[in-house]
Formats: structure tokens, sequence, C-alpha cells
């Protein structure tokens, strides 16, 4: 009780000396620029060339997903394993790309 009682009059004598330090926040415009563009680092910088293809392409990969460590809350050298680890093979996905246009 004595306690909370010296941290509050700590905190009450302190409070206003520690509020005349703070920085002023600056004054925001009255009116915002909405002519201007917004800043940009590099404004000759263009987006990769990329070969356009009509082509139907299709390809095989295999997509593993990578989980967060699961082994945390078991005994030292066991770890959980979800069902798609658990399989003795892996199925590999099928990818097909399709131009549009």
């Amino acid at each position: 009780m004595i306690r909370s009682l010296i941290a509050m009059y700590v905190s009450l004598a302190v409070g206003p000396a520690a509020a005349a330090t703070l920085p002023v926040p600056p004054v925001p415009p009255t009116a915002s620029p909405r002519d201007e563009a917004a800043p940009v680092p590099d404004s000759n910088l263009r987006p990769p060339v990329s070969a356009a293809s009509d082509d139907l392409r299709v390809g095989l990969r295999m997509y593993t997903v990578t989980l967060p460590d699961t082994s945390l809350a078991f005994a030292p050298g066991s770890r959980y394993q979800s069902y798609e680890e658990r399989k003795p093979t892996h199925m590999p996905g099928l990818r097909v790309v399709v131009p549009l246009q």
C-alpha cells in the first residue's frame, strides 16, 4: 500500500517535468499536394523484359511445404511428421502455363 502511494506520488511529481522535455510534433500542411507524384527512387527503372510466348507450357515440379519446427514439444530426437511427410514417395505437381490473349 505504501509502495503504491510512493509510486503514485513520484509519477505525479515527475509527470509535468517529463512532459516539458518532449519535442513538439510538426504541423501538418493545410492542403495536401495532390498535383505532385509520389517520390520514386529511380525514375528510369523499368520492369524486366520477359520473352512473350504463345505456346502452352507443361512442366513437372516437386512442391514441398516448408513448415515451422514442430519438434519443440517432443522429447529430444523425436519430431512430429505430418501426413505428407510420412508418405514414402511424394507425387510431383503438374504446372500448366496458358498464355492469355
